[in-house]
């Protein structure tokens, strides 16, 4: 997983700048997170193992088993880990799609329509808003309280979370697929800017009820 994750952090870094954005994988018993401070495009030795415990108010604790810090977002990570099926965590910062998360004329329609099929494969049929909160515990009970409504309306955890005046948070099953997740999600923001001096025209709900069901396509995304 180290391996993976450091490889992964390479091709994430042109999605966040300095020392912005963490990602992190699933181990038995807990898992394996960016360190503080660090690029994403420099992670060979460091990445903080994380052992983590829950309170009975949802507030979680890690516990880093090693010398360096932890990202001060670790939190969130152990929760989506404690609440869903997702194996890695990538967090980042596009620049177009922050052009949408920093205002609020597109991001209910990037959040709920989409623009070509791959955005729905990799990103899912919609993607769940979080309102900004403050890194740190207060964005862990904000993503908490967003990815709950998201699930109890939907019937599934969210894949793709869009923090307003912040970044993306993909929940996925491998390395790859966190990549991918992360490229499309770029791509659609930057078709959905590039439209607006035209009439944008979005794939018609029927045209994603198909691709939610095609086999060549689930077959096509569990190859990543």
């Amino acid at each position: 997983m180290r391996k993976k994750l450091t490889s992964l952090g390479k091709s994430l870094s042109p999605y966040v700048v300095g020392t912005e954005g963490n990602i992190s994988g699933r181990t038995p018993g807990g898992f394996i997170i960016k360190a503080s401070g660090y690029q994403m495009d420099d992670l060979q030795d460091k990445l903080v193992a994380c052992d983590v415990g829950y309170c009975a108010d949802d507030e979680c604790a890690t516990y880093p088993l090693g010398p360096l810090k932890p990202s001060m977002e670790t939190d969130f990570h152990a929760w989506i880990y404690d609440n869903s099926d997702t194996n890695v965590i990538a967090h980042t910062h596009p620049v177009n799609v922050l052009k949408i998360l920093c205002g609020e004329k597109l991001l209910k329609f990037f959040a709920l329509r989409r623009l070509f099929p791959d955005q729905v494969v990799f990103n899912g049929v919609e993607s769940c808003i979080v309102p900004y909160a403050t890194p740190g515990k207060p964005l862990t009970k904000a993503i908490a309280l967003a990815s709950r409504e998201f699930e109890a309306r939907t019937g599934s955890f969210p894949k793709l979370l869009l923090l307003q005046n912040h970044g993306i948070i993909c929940c996925a099953k491998t390395c790859k697929e966190a990549l991918i997740m992360t490229e499309i999600c770029e791509k659609a923001a930057e078709i959905l800017l590039g439209a607006l001096p035209h009439e944008v025209t979005p794939l018609l709900d029927s045209d994603v009820a198909a691709l939610q069901v095609s086999k060549d396509e689930k077959y096509r995304k569990g190859l990543v």
